[in-house]
């Protein structure tokens, strides 16, 4: 055999060597950080409806791409008998709904009919571990499902509303097809798994291959999901909401590159919150006392020492009047 081409097959045999070594680690790596469930933290109480005057909450469920009961509530102020608008609204990494039970309450006090349910592997639903960045968006779509298959449900105007990892699925729900979505707001939202993959820790950008090519081998179509192509795709009504000093989901890696697309296009609109960091929609004061509280409570560093004192749930929840009443006003409007 020639030298040239033994060359070339030791040369092919490394880079496939390579490539499976490189898909291996991008497994496990995705592995340790969703391979768990989304509980929550023990340190806090995540409020139910119970603890809001006149709220509603009624039991739903449904079955998930792999058998999974997917689990939530549909929600609603008494004082409101019918309803034109469902809310569906997708939540954070971490926690499930009722970790948004307060902005959840508000939107119903508005006359909203709100159906928030928990991703696999998070609180109320079932499944082993959270799996995937990814695997809300096939967990919407079931959800879909479920509100077409229920004629209280199937015609009502149908908006989505979504904070963080739930922000970057409302935003992408334009893009599962065959179902009806008429309007998006996303909260802190990141464009797409790889993306802030590669934002938060910048040696990934080596590995942005893999890190597609392992969502798509998993989840086909799904995986091809980003904010921007959402933003280009949509005709429906869009709102954009960011605080200017999120260091989670930096603007300029989200809101900054969506703004450029909305400059020439109505339907869509970016809100920048001032003084504000991931949580744009709590006052300045309520998100300063979350991050001391996340500190003292050993919820970021569980090796950390942990402060005994009483939270101050009226204060850790506490809105932004301006910001709540600009996301309510772009749904009734």
């Amino acid at each position: 055999m020639p030298q040239t081409i033994r060359g070339l097959i030791i040369a092919g045999i490394v880079l496939i060597l390579l490539i499976i070594i490189i898909s291996a680690v991008v497994n496990l790596m995705f592995k340790l950080v969703l391979n768990r469930r989304g509980d929550g933290s023990p340190a806090l109480r995540f409020l139910q409806s119970e603890d809001f005057p006149g709220l509603s909450s009624d039991p739903i469920q449904f079955l998930g791409d792999k058998k999974q009961v997917l689990r939530g509530f549909l929600y609603y102020q008494k004082n409101f008998k019918t309803f034109k608008e469902l809310v569906i609204f997708t939540h954070g990494i971490g926690a499930g709904h009722t970790a948004y039970t307060t902005e959840i309450n508000r939107l119903a006090q508005e006359g909203f009919l709100v159906l928030a349910y928990d991703y696999t592997g998070c609180m109320l639903s079932s499944g082993k571990a959270m799996k995937s960045i990814i695997q809300p968006l096939v967990d919407l779509e079931y959800a879909l499902r479920y509100v077409e298959s229920r004629t209280d449900l199937k015609d009502l105007k149908r908006y989505m509303v979504g904070h963080s990892w739930g922000g970057f699925v409302a935003m992408n729900s334009v893009l599962i097809n065959k179902h009806r979505i008429d309007k998006v707001v996303s909260i802190s939202g990141f464009l797409s798994p790889t993306l802030i993959a590669v934002s938060n820790r910048p040696i990934l950008k080596i590995f942005y291959p893999f890190l597609y090519m392992h969502g798509f081998w998993r989840y086909g179509r799904y995986a091809t999901y980003n904010g921007i192509k959402a933003v280009k795709k949509a005709t429906i009504p869009m709102l954009f909401v960011h605080g200017q000093n999120d260091t989670i989901i930096h603007p300029k890696d989200a809101i900054d590159k969506i703004r450029k697309i909305a400059v020439n296009k109505e339907h869509i609109e970016v809100l920048y919150v001032e003084n504000r960091g991931h949580s744009p929609f709590l006052s300045e004061q309520a998100e300063k006392y979350l991050r001391q509280v996340m500190k003292d409570k050993g919820i970021d560093n569980p090796k950390a020492p942990v402060l005994d004192y009483e939270i101050d749930y009226q204060l850790i929840t506490e809105e932004d009047e301006t910001v709540m009443k600009q996301i309510v006003a772009f749904l009734k409007n």
